[in-house]
């Protein structure tokens, strides 16, 4: 598998897809499949400044930028990634991108973008972050949380036989109208926090990104949070501290 950098200005970098010898199933006898934009290229971070970068990529590698405009991709530029899809079939090595707006998973063939045709129950896009790869897994199949259902897919942080933390991203447009008439738009990233319960299949929604909203939701563990809570000096609750703080709960 190849690495790709994430960065702002970072150009295409051609992937070749690669299937499993096991698995009959290729993207060109999908040809039918929706073309997202049959007159222009597929969306990529060439096809944006570096101030038209996808602001959710901004805070994946420490530098938040809250008013970019124009985007709304998971990533700055396409990323390497595995496809499940919901008959079982798998595909390995394809160039994905998942649009947060539309929480929509696209993939590239011929410089297009497309979506599958046949219903897609999980991805995993891989990125390489400073000297680590890491990989960002999303899944459908939850059940119904407002305008959510089980076609959505989540961003998944840990899984364990009794509890899963999971995010919903979504935008949040802002437009300001100049005096010129001309209307600029802002995209801004927000990120929904769920513990969803195995045994029972339902959203656990948490108000904050803490343990204490954890306690909230799962009172019956406030023993083993509260001993966590103790020997944390900070009040700030990083991603990782939330995942293990799950995954203490999940032994």
């Amino acid at each position: 598998m190849k690495k790709y950098f994430i960065h702002p200005r970072l150009s295409i970098i051609p992937i070749v897809f690669l299937l499993s010898s096991s698995i009959v199933f290729s993207q060109t006898q999908n040809a039918s499949l929706t073309n997202i934009d049959p007159t222009q290229p597929a969306f990529s971070a060439s096809n944006f400044g570096g101030e038209s970068s996808s602001p959710y990529m901004y805070s994946i590698i420490g530098v938040r930028n809250m008013s970019t405009s124009g985007n709304t991709k998971f990533a700055t530029d396409w990323l390497s990634g595995n496809v499940v899809f919901k008959s079982g079939k798998q595909l390995t090595d394809a160039e994905l991108e998942f649009d947060v707006s539309k929480n929509e998973l696209h993939f590239r063939q011929n410089n297009k973008a497309y979506v599958y045709a046949e219903p897609v129950k999980e991805f995993s896009l891989f990125a390489q972050l400073k000297n680590d790869l890491r990989a960002f897994r999303f899944k459908s199949g939850y059940p119904d949380f407002g305008r959510q259902n089980a076609n959505t897919f989540y961003l998944v942080l840990t899984t364990g036989s009794h509890y899963e933390l999971i995010k919903y991203l979504s935008t949040q447009v802002n437009e300001v109208f100049q005096y010129s008439s001309s209307i600029d738009r802002t995209y801004k990233i927000m990120e929904d926090w769920y513990v969803y319960n195995v045994a029972n299949n339902k959203l656990l929604l948490l108000p904050a990104k803490n343990a204490q909203s954890l306690k909230k939701v799962l009172p019956q563990y406030e023993s083993i949070i509260e001993k966590v809570i103790s020997e944390k000096k900070e009040k700030h609750w990083t991603e990782q501290e939330m995942i293990e703080l799950v995954n203490e709960i999940n032994r």
